[in-house]
């Protein structure tokens, strides 16, 4: 009956009596032509459903057969009935038995079909996958992982993963070997692994991303690892680039300043926590703008280059080392005393002596100057390193060319240096914060052919960051050597002539009415920095017409060292200021073992003889005759004289007796505010 039903239940399990029945309803279906009612189609799916354990679907001739012999056997044969249900237990099973068989088929197939579906995946994905054993050797490395590694399939297998898979840190380039901790300590989330560099069997490097996932069972025990990578994105590369940008030099590739500082930040916090010495260095090429001026920047860019190379090969790996400026150049040694560095930049000195830069028949030998400071448990910061170590660089410079100055604690010399750069500091900021202030001190007329009026120097103060009133002494060499005087220069000359445009132009109406107009002057004080600026005497110009000064009544000093240092262009400087009315001083006169000889060429109208011949005139004799043969010099060329250091009445007196013109000096007023 189930087979004629259509039921999907193999005959082999029915026997020899539902085969006959099997016939005798085939039969049925021709020939007996019944119509079942509803109750008893329900009634014999209901006991269909009893017996097999499956539901029944048929047709209507099928039920009618199915009715007729259902009938036919509860009315004449009971037992029938019985024995139908006796076998539904049997039956039950062997339908159980065959359901088990073919979910395992199932199961089996499927699995193959997964397993096949994820050999096919691994083999098309785009992406690098590795997997190893517990032990981490080499089970499977699809076709991508041969391309990246050059490694066939055939020779990973069995093989140590770091034999195959080979990674380096793309800046240190330390090698990795700690891959599969990291898949054992992220337990069961991937561990990203980035900044990489895959060793290949032909032994060049590709930038990967990698990440690594151990294979576990529930109960956690390690069945294996993956190892998934692929090429760094073109957005890694341009992260990596602009990463590598920011820490290192175009032009050269060594480490920029920023960069070099961290790592000098890091020396001076190992040193402090451990205890140990590091040795730093600043070299600076001397003369490297006459390269420049003389072959062209891309000459002298190649020489950089070449220097690079040259102090890399000075180094060890551990060592670090940098551009730090234009012709600028610093050296980290780390766990290097003073001495061992010592030796080292003196190698490298001797070897920049060979450099030779060439260009059009025309040579030009490199030098260096070098500073070397010691990195220890007293150095408080990187900042206090690097300063030390690039004023002992300026040290060296000043020295000469060539030379290397290493700076030790209680270092006079280098202390002086740092005092002058934190002059330089201070002085740009006192500008803008209004620090400097004018004083004036008197000069009196000592020969009775000199008129007696008002005259007198601008003097110039400085208040200190402790509010103390300093004097030029004490600020100018700094302002000097980091070329800050023009800046004060006009600083002095726009204060000046702002603060005192009405008094001066008051005694110049005065002085016009009494004929007197030698009688009052004003001496302002000019560097050799200003002299040689060409904008400076536009800038003076500007100021005589923009506060109505007048002219005559301004005398400007020059030292005589400034004055001979380019005395062509001092010359034409006094001249085109004496053309509008100005008067000139020759300021420390008799200093230079060639004074006489430059003051011919000099039109000046004033000589402030040197105080230092003025302090011991009373009881030296050599500069009594020093005095004595400037102020006739003088009278010759029709030169006024004004001695200085004038500290009391005797020394006064023996002036007079020379025929000095002027005097100034704490016996004759002390400084005041203008």
């Amino acid at each position: 009956t189930v087979v004629s039903l259509g039921c999907d239940i193999p005959e082999r399990i029915w026997g020899s009596q539902l085969a006959e029945w099997h016939r005798d309803i085939s039969t049925a279906q021709t020939h007996v032509p019944l119509q079942p009612k509803k109750a008893d189609e329900y009634h014999i799916k209901t006991a269909m459903r009893t017996a097999f354990g499956i539901p029944i679907i048929a047709n209507e001739q099928t039920l009618a057969v199915l009715v007729f012999y259902s009938q036919q056997a509860i009315e004449e044969n009971k037992q029938l009935v019985d024995s139908i249900h006796a076998m539904s237990i049997p039956i039950g099973m062997l339908v159980q038995q065959w359901q088990a068989e073919t979910a395992l088929k199932e199961s089996k197939a499927k699995l193959a079909s997964e397993k096949e579906l994820a050999k096919v995946t691994l083999q098309s994905i785009g992406d690098a996958v590795i997997t190893t054993d517990a032990n981490g050797y080499i089970q499977s490395i699809n076709p991508v992982a041969e391309s990246l590694t050059g490694w066939l399939q055939e020779e990973a297998i069995g093989q140590p993963l770091l034999t195959i898979f080979t990674l380096i840190h793309e800046t240190t380039r330390e090698p990795i070997v700690n891959l599969l901790d990291c898949a054992v300590t992220a337990q069961t989330t991937a561990d990203t692994v980035n900044h990489v560099r895959l060793i290949t069997r032909r032994k060049d490097g590709i930038n990967i991303e990698a990440s690594v996932a151990p294979l576990q069972t529930d109960d956690g025990r390690l069945l294996g690892n993956i190892i998934v990578f692929h090429r760094a994105s073109k957005t890694r590369q341009l992260a990596r680039q602009l990463t590598w940008q920011t820490r290192h030099d175009a032009l050269t590739g060594l480490l920029n300043r920023k960069e070099f500082e961290r790592r000098v930040r890091q020396a001076v916090d190992n040193a402090s926590t451990h205890h140990k010495s590091h040795a730093l260095c600043y070299i600076d090429l001397d003369n490297f703008k006459i390269v420049n001026d003389t072959f062209g920047h891309s000459t002298g860019d190649e020489l950089l280059k070449q220097i690079g190379q040259l102090l890399r090969k000075h180094i060890r790996t551990a060592d670090t080392v940098a551009r730090l400026g234009g012709d600028e150049f610093g050296l980290l040694l780390e766990y290097c005393s003073l001495g061992n560095a010592s030796r080292v930049v003196h190698e490298v000195k001797e070897d920049l002596k060979t450099l030779r830069t060439a260009c059009h028949g025309k040579t030009l030998a490199v030098g260096a100057s070098v500073g070397v400071t010691a990195i220890t448990r007293e150095t408080s910061s990187a900042a206090m390193a690097m300063s030390n170590v690039e004023t002992a660089c300026h040290l060296a410079k000043r020295k000469g060319s060539n030379r290397v100055h290493i700076h030790q604690l209680n270092d006079v010399e280098l202390d002086q240096q740092r005092d002058e750069i934190q002059w330089a500091a201070y002085i740009s900021e006192a500008l803008e914060t209004g620090q400097f202030r004018l004083f004036f001190q008197s000069i009196l007329s000592i020969d009775p052919a000199c008129p007696s009026a008002e005259h007198y120097e601008v003097l110039l103060r400085l208040r200190n960051p402790t509010g103390v009133l300093v004097s030029p002494s004490a600020f100018m060499p700094a302002a000097e050597r980091y070329n800050l005087m023009p800046l004060i220069d006009r600083w002095v000359v726009t204060t000046l002539f702002s603060t005192q445009a009405l008094h001066y132009q008051h005694v110049w109406s005065q002085t016009q009415l009494t004929h007197d107009c030698d009688s009052h002057l004003y001496s302002v004080n000019l560097s050799g920095a200003s002299i040689n600026d060409d904008e400076f005497i536009d800038f003076l110009k500007a100021q005589f017409v923009e506060y109505k000064i007048p002219p005559e009544l301004i005398c400007f000093e020059i030292t005589e060292t400034a004055a001979i240092e380019n005395l062509e262009k001092a010359t034409q400087f006094i001249d085109e200021l004496r053309s509008l009315g100005c008067q000139f001083a020759l300021d420390d006169f008799g200093s230079g073992m060639s004074s006489f000889a430059y003051l011919k060429a000099l039109p000046v109208d004033y000589l402030k003889i040197d105080g230092r011949f003025i302090q011991n005139i009373l009881n030296d004799k050599i500069d009594t005759a020093m005095v004595t043969a400037i102020h006739q010099m003088a009278e010759v060329m029709n030169i006024r004289t004004v001695a200085e250091f004038v500290e009391n009445e005797d020394i006064l007196n023996r002036l007079k007796t020379l025929g000095i013109s002027y005097a100034q000096g704490y016996g004759i007023a002390k400084p005041e505010p203008l």
